[in-house]
């Protein structure tokens, strides 16, 4: 797939990001949730205020909800119009996939997913209250996610391999289950009350189930753990057509 932006290390040891077969120091700036959402706002409200900023990556958002609006039907056409935009202005772009996560929820997910909650089941709360955050437990869920950032990314290798307008890709955002300890539906309980798997034993010298094994850290280990089940499926299949560098982030608890 040529030159693509890559991580290695350098001379010295030290990972780097490679931009373009040279050392790429990344000067960025992150828009705002929905600032990339509009065509019209980016061109009055954001690329003219960028001129004077010395920049040379903008972190600009991706939604599911706007490349699917319809399951299997994809429009990468505003994607494509803002890429366009970047190249004018001498940029380059980090995406951050709004998939099934958005700070804690599923706020950005489209709306035949939105609407589905026996096919895309919630997260539940400890009395049994279902939330607005998809559970990271719906494999439904999941495969539809990664499905369609697969589809994504095989679009960006198509229209941008060339170019490396496009440099990194963050996938889901600030992902983390809010307001419990961890998702109490009925899928969660049924894997917390299994064995810990053999990775879990391996790192923490541990056996028995969930809450056996690891006691008053089990809530937290168990949701990152099934979280980061999920991430890693969806980002494989999308680095499987276009391997560019991918990160993740999470919520952290703020006091």
């Amino acid at each position: 797939m040529g030159n693509l932006p890559h991580i290695s290390e350098n001379e010295q040891g030290d990972k780097t990001l490679y931009v373009g077969g040279k050392p790429y120091i990344a000067l960025g700036g992150e828009l705002h949730n929905s600032s990339a959402s509009s065509l019209e706002y980016m061109e009055e409200e954001v690329w003219p205020y960028l001129k004077d900023i010395p920049l040379d990556t903008v972190l600009l958002p991706v939604y599911w909800e706007n490349i699917e609006p319809i399951e299997d039907q994809f429009d990468f056409t505003l994607l494509d119009d803002l890429v366009k935009q970047a190249r004018r202005e001498g940029v380059k772009l980090i995406l951050l996939w709004f998939g099934l996560w958005k700070n804690g929820q599923s706020s950005y997910v489209p709306g035949w997913v939105k609407e589905d909650y026996q096919r895309f089941f919630r997260s539940c709360y400890k009395i049994g209250h279902p939330s607005e955050t998809i559970s990271p437990f719906c494999q439904e869920a999941v495969t539809a996610d990664a499905k369609a950032f697969s589809r994504l990314m095989k679009h960006l290798w198509e229209v941008d391999e060339e170019e490396n307008t496009i440099i990194m890709v963050q996938v889901e955002n600030e992902i983390g289950f809010l307001g419990a300890e961890r998702d109490f539906s009925p899928a969660a309980e049924k894997a917390y009350s299994e064995e810990v798997p053999a990775i879990i034993e391996s790192l923490y010298n541990c056996t028995g189930s969930w809450e056996d094994a690891l006691g008053e850290d089990a809530a937290e280990i168990f949701m990152a753990y099934y979280y980061a089940l999920a991430v890693e499926e969806i980002a494989a299949q999308g680095k499987a057509n276009y391997p560019l560098p991918m990160y993740v982030n999470a919520w952290l608890e703020q006091f």
